[in-house]
């Protein structure tokens, strides 16, 4: 029976009930649930505390290894001419770049006329049809196919190892009765793309379908006279100068003085660095110079003079082969000179001629010497270092603000959500150890941080970094510098090299000795106890460590490659960059890091007070019932009461 407001009683019954049920709700759940809060409150904390290690983590992974120390900036004198740049293996220097001429791509196309419908069975239009190779690679051309379909077939096709060919194919509409094909290599030489088989010659792509020949032409720069005699008459100190233009119309000026022992050819390579590399010389049966254009095609190569001595001697430019009639562009290749040495390479971009470095052509400059610089860039490696220090700073930050008890009476001094919980505390312990650590096992001059300008802030309990003493120990001592951040394991035995490390793996100077079964390899700690460990047994080249300080150690070490007698020394330092990277994926690892250990401790709480807040809301259900019969029971017996003097007073004023 439910309680009307202002019942006979005149109270409000309702609202003694709800503020009777608020009294209860409030001493009983109230409590409980901000336990509650304060736990979500610090999972939280450790959310962000783990994001704060995460970003450590990512921030050592970024300097793990030595690539990521060398790096290296580049000037020049006119990017618009050339450009630098460098890779692993680049070492600092300058170097003086003059190009003489670029390198473009071949570009073949069918004949005018052949093709006047592109969606008609080539086999129709007088085109043979059959196997044709590019580049080695198969494709079949059917009597029903199209030139559209030829050309998918060989936008399509793969080579052996899955790679699309270096060619592509498109049909240019000439006319609405001619179609030509367009075949433009994808790289670019003077080696081009060897196309082979009836439907390229019928197309007229290619001149001869067996050989693949496009009709390329070549330029011939030939002596008159018998150079080889004359050269032989000359005497030590004479002199031959000559002059002429390079396959790419780039001037050209020689000279060269007999020395003592004479020999033709280095006149020969004399010529051809003059020449920029953009010639091969020869000489014939009957003593001739010849100077052949390297590149195919056009080319505007000559020798206009040339005196031995001082006599002149002539010399004509004639043309090898005939002009292709598919030949819309040949492809060439680049020629250049690095100081004063000519060069020659396939692409624009050449590699190899300076270890560790790429040279980026842009503009042909035979006249204007491109000056170019690489060094090693000492900024972006500080960058790199202090973006680590950036990181665990960070999370020193955050861990004061978290941990701080607060002043009550400073409203600007709150208290932490993390006040007396020593787990971030321990964490940042734990990374500023690993800052202290000793870096011997290779010797040398830095031994530890602090040698190359890290350092405390005992005010605020940071790690900062002198950025010109790191600068200039990477100027000094760049190896031992990059050992101190990057993991590594050195042999003096050629034959064994160390494949991979575990957090497991304890740095240190080993000597190692093959087992006399020569199916394992056992490791002692030089300065140790004198312990030896012993390996796994050998799998084909590899011996592993499971047990030990080399354990989750993998050597590559053949049977038989340490000699008898004649122990391996091995010498393991694990970087910085590592075990900073090691001690992050364990505090925050799911299930079974420290972080994750505190939460399920938090939520295990958070689930306990659920648990009890419904205990007692149901409880208070049960209270609020009783609450609710009590004065219901109540107003019934005020109302009974009320009827009975109602009836008594009506009863006396009858008598």
């Amino acid at each position: 029976m439910g309680i009307t407001m202002n019942g006979p009683s005149g109270l409000d019954t309702a609202s003694i009930i709800d503020q009777l049920v608020n009294l209860e709700t409030s001493t009983r759940v109230t409590p409980i649930q901000r336990q509650k809060a304060t736990f979500q409150i610090k999972i939280d904390a450790y959310s962000k505390m783990q994001s704060y290690i995460n970003d450590i983590g990512s921030k050592a992974s970024a300097i793990s290894d030595e690539a990521a120390f060398n790096v290296y900036k580049t000037t020049t004198t006119n990017k618009d001419v050339a450009t630098l740049t460098g890779t692993t293996g680049s070492v600092a220097g300058a170097y003086d770049v003059k190009v003489f001429g670029l390198a473009t791509y071949e570009k073949l196309i069918s004949l005018d006329g052949k093709i006047t419908d592109q969606n008609a069975a080539l086999s129709t239009l007088g085109i043979s049809t059959g196997a044709i190779t590019i580049d080695g690679t198969s494709l079949t051309v059917t009597n029903t196919d199209t030139l559209q379909d030829l050309r998918s077939k060989i936008n399509s096709a793969t080579d052996a190892t899955g790679k699309k060919l270096n060619v592509t194919a498109t049909v240019l509409k000439v006319a609405d009765n001619n179609y030509r094909l367009v075949l433009t290599a994808k790289n670019t030489g003077n080696a081009g793309v060897v196309y082979k088989g009836d439907t390229f010659a019928s197309l007229g792509v290619i001149a001869d379908s067996i050989t693949g020949d496009k009709g390329s032409k070549s330029q011939i720069v030939t002596s008159a006279a018998d150079i080889s005699s004359a050269f032989n008459a000359l005497v030590t100190g004479d002199v031959i100068t000559y002059g002429g233009t390079d396959s790419f119309g780039n001037a050209v000026t020689g000279r060269y003085v007999i020395p003592a022992t004479k020999d033709i050819n280095e006149l020969r390579k004399n010529i051809e660095n003059a020449f920029h590399g953009s010639m091969t010389t020869s000489i014939d049966v009957s003593g001739k110079l010849l100077l052949t254009a390297n590149n195919q095609g056009d080319s505007a190569a000559s020798m206009t003079s040339f005196s031995m001595g001082a006599t002149p001697y002539a010399f004509s430019t004639t043309q090898a082969g005939s002009p292709g009639a598919g030949i819309l562009t040949t492809g060439k290749d680049a020629y250049f000179g690095i100081d004063g040495i000519s060069m020659r390479s396939t692409t624009n971009s050449a590699t190899g001629f300076v270890a560790g470095v790429t040279l980026s052509m842009v503009k042909v400059s035979a006249t204007e010497s491109i000056h170019l610089e690489i060094a090693r860039d000492g900024d972006a490696v500080v960058a790199k270092v202090q973006s680590l220090l950036d990181s665990f700073n960070a999370l020193v930050r955050f861990g004061k603000e978290q941990t701080a008890y607060g002043d009550p009476k400073l409203k600007t001094r709150k208290k932490g959500d993390l006040a007396g919980d020593m787990t971030i505390t321990s964490a940042i312990g734990q990374f500023r150890t690993l800052f202290q650590k000793q870096f011997g096992a290779f010797g040398g001059n830095f031994q530890n941080l602090a040698n190359i300008g890290l350092k405390t802030d005992y005010s605020t309990a940071e790690i900062s970094i002198d950025k010109d003493k790191l600068k200039a120990s990477l100027d000094t001592n760049f190896d031992e510098v990059v050992r101190m951040f990057v993991t590594r394991g050195v042999t003096d035995n050629t034959s064994v090299a160390m494949g991979r490390s575990t957090k497991d793996t304890t740095s240190g100077k080993y000597s190692l000795e093959e087992i006399s079964s020569n199916t394992q390899i056992r490791a002692q700690l030089i300065g140790g106890d004198g312990t030896w460990f012993t390996s796994d047994v050998r799998d084909n080249d590899i011996v592993s460590f499971s047990s030990g300080p080399l354990k989750g150690l993998s050597l590559t070490a053949p049977a038989n490659s340490i000699p008898a007698l004649t122990p391996t020394t091995f010498t393991f330092q694990k970087g910085l960059s590592a075990t900073f990277k090691e001690l992050a994926d364990g505090l925050t690892t799911t299930q079974t890091g420290l972080i994750a250990t505190r939460q399920a401790s938090f939520q295990r709480s958070m689930d306990d007070a659920d648990k009890r807040i419904a205990d007692q809301q149901n409880r208070i259900a049960e209270y609020k019932l009783r609450l609710t019969n009590q004065f219901s029971a109540m107003e019934q017996a005020i109302q009974k009461m009320k009827s009975q003097s109602v009836n008594m007073t009506n009863q006396i004023k009858s008598n």
